[in-house]
């Protein structure tokens, strides 16, 4: 039997008889009420306020990104967010995985671009806030990030020279205010087409044969280019839920009693749930319902693949990476990179961990875990809910033993984190007017 069920039998079975005993059993048994789920004490209004989005600052600006906040880059990046010829069969753009009508993500198991990826596409709302990004955390910029699917081959599979001619051809009008005066790339002896250091060994082998200086030219192109489509993606925010709602309104009550007709009474079980049987605030915290961390939850392997371990692999790769904070490429000093700087590389907790995801519009992004192992929110439930032993490493969850009833009610709570996504027309506003996101 579940431990709640357990432990409310044994509750009845005493009332009763100590009632019987005492001959009031009428008395006993009809003065036990259940909790008003709209009712809520000092400390739960408490912890329900810091899940508002009322009460969360902006994003502090990318200090390794200096077009960050610049107007104009937002304008840049969006249209490159778009533009399908920056991928090898001119068809991919960073839109088809992260589609706006779908929560930014996809609705895919993995990503698809020029061929199958290996793991779920996440989100990009609330990035900006992201101190790690992918599901591994191999990169620490939102710039550098995007960089990553450009050259991937299984991705977009553009090169570095071909980002460069684009940036030429269709976008030096945009470019140049921001970055500077953009290298001639007319000799196509100095700067094929398509060079770069990723992608098949006719692009490898043009790329090495460029002169270095060459190289770093167009490398930087592609950097820009990559951090202009990065201040586009931090103005992707979350939207105003039903949650956040309740919250202000719950803030607001000196009884510390919700306001029912925000969320329905299984709704507000479930939130119940979720700040206290369940411990999903553990993890689960803050108004981005992230900490942004790495956990293990002993999702099991897919049949036929290789155990994905995640962040043990991810740390080190993020402390070598080519494009970060820390690397020449940054618009900052090295020292002020301090999540490089503590970043941790080793330990049995980061075999098969994965970066939290937020759970805004969790709703809206299934397929969920980093391989889409769990088509519904339902089945996040019953995982949680009754977590198996981890294959490799450990799992950092424990069961939540929960009723039928109450799983129901976490899910539908989980359904109640849907918005439209904020931020993405401040890129429609004149670049004219100011040079500077207001936030």
């Amino acid at each position: 039997m579940k431990n709640g069920r357990r432990r409310w039998l044994h509750r009845f079975v005493a009332l009763g008889a100590v009632a019987l005993l005492g001959g009031v059993a009428t008395v006993v048994i009809s003065s036990f009420h259940p909790r008003h789920p709209h009712s809520w004490n000092p400390e739960e209004v408490a912890l329900i306020k810091s899940l508002s989005l009322t009460g969360m600052a902006a994003p502090e600006p990318d200090p390794s990104n200096r077009v960050a906040e610049d107007l104009r880059a937002v304008e840049l990046g969006r249209k490159l967010f778009f533009d399908e010829r920056l991928s090898a069969n001119g068809e991919i753009s960073c839109a088809t995985c992260h589609d706006p009508e779908r929560g930014f993500t996809d609705g895919r198991t993995v990503g698809k671009g020029l061929a199958e990826g290996h793991r779920n596409t996440p989100t990009l709302v609330g990035a900006g806030f992201s101190r790690w990004l992918f599901w591994d955390g191999r990169r620490d910029t939102l710039w550098a990030q995007a960089l990553d699917p450009l050259e991937d081959p299984d991705e977009q599979g553009t090169t570095r020279t071909r980002i460069a001619q684009l940036m030429a051809s269709s976008y030096r009008s945009h470019y140049e205010p921001l970055f500077g005066e953009l290298p001639d790339l007319s000799d196509t002896g100095r700067f094929p087409p398509d060079a770069g250091p990723r992608g098949d060994a006719e692009a490898i082998s043009a790329w090495e044969s460029m002169a270095p200086t060459d190289r770093d030219a167009v490398t930087e192109v592609a950097v820009n280019a990559a951090k202009a489509i990065a201040a586009f993606e931090a103005q992707i925010v979350p939207g105003t839920t039903r949650l956040d709602q309740y919250a202000d309104a719950l803030g607001s009550s000196a009884e510390g009693v919700g306001p029912p007709g925000i969320l329905t009474e299984l709704e507000a079980e479930g939130l119940r749930i979720f700040i206290g049987q369940g411990a999903c605030t553990d993890c689960h915290s803050g108004p981005l319902l992230t900490n942004g961390d790495f956990h293990s939850i002993g999702l099991p392997p897919i049949p036929g693949e290789r155990f994905d371990v995640g962040r043990i692999d991810g740390a080190p790769e993020v402390a070598a990476a080519e494009f970060g904070c820390s690397s020449e490429h940054g618009d900052v000093e090295p020292s002020r990179c301090e999540d490089i700087r503590f970043l941790k590389t080793s330990g049995f907790e980061l075999v098969g961990a994965f970066k939290v995801p937020s759970l805004r519009n969790v709703a809206r992004t299934a397929p969920y875990m980093h391989r889409g192992q769990l088509a519904t929110l339902d089945d996040v439930v019953a995982h949680y809910d009754d977590p198996p032993e981890a294959i490799i490493g450990h799992t950092d969850l424990l069961p939540l033993e929960l009723s039928g009833r109450e799983a129901a009610a976490l899910a539908a709570f989980l359904g109640v984190l849907d918005a439209q996504p904020q931020g993405l027309e401040i890129a429609a506003h004149s670049a004219a007017s100011t040079d500077r996101v207001t936030r």
